[in-house]
């Protein structure tokens, strides 16, 4: 073995050539995307982990795909109930009581603990109604609703200003 080969194989890992994130690694694998970690690693939409990628780049991500965290993630991501969003005159009415509601609970400054049992109150006060039936806003969409207003808010708070 010669001397420079020798020397090769005896290079520290910081030395090493290490592999870099690549942007068809996202065309190629739809569930990761780039690590704030750094340039060496990559991120699972599904784990919600980073993981390395500096060793072998396209069999790094094949190997997390495998791993147990990653196929428990998947099932579970498939198993949940697929949401349906058809332009209705009736789901268009649920959606807007909801948001009104969750504008009520803003205004009012009411704890958004509130929303968890709303759903329940309204089935009981007015059984008759396809809106109370289909209203489905606790907490966790009541906050995603509460998020969006506020972007709208934000939004056109920026334009009124650019416009001033």
């Amino acid at each position: 073995m010669s001397k420079r080969n020798s020397e090769d194989s005896e290079l520290s890992p910081a030395k090493r050539r290490r592999q870099n994130w690549k942007d068809h690694y996202a065309v190629n694998f739809k569930f990761v995307k780039p690590s704030r970690k750094g340039e060496n690693f990559a991120f699972c939409k599904l784990c919600n982990c980073d993981f390395a990628i500096g060793h072998g780049g396209a069999h790094d991500i094949k190997q997390h795909e495998k791993a147990n965290k990653h196929q428990l993630a998947v099932s579970s991501a498939t198993t949940q109930p697929e949401l349906k969003f058809g332009k209705t005159r009736e789901n268009l009415d649920v959606i807007r009581s909801e948001v009104l509601f969750t504008k009520f609970l803003i205004e009012k400054n009411l704890p958004l603990s509130v929303a968890s049992d709303a759903g329940d109150l309204f089935r009981t006060l007015f059984p008759d109604s396809t809106i109370a039936k289909d209203y489905s806003c606790a907490r966790t969409k009541t906050v995603a609703i509460i998020n969006e207003l506020a972007t709208d808010s934000h939004n056109y708070i920026v334009e009124r200003l650019k416009g001033a």
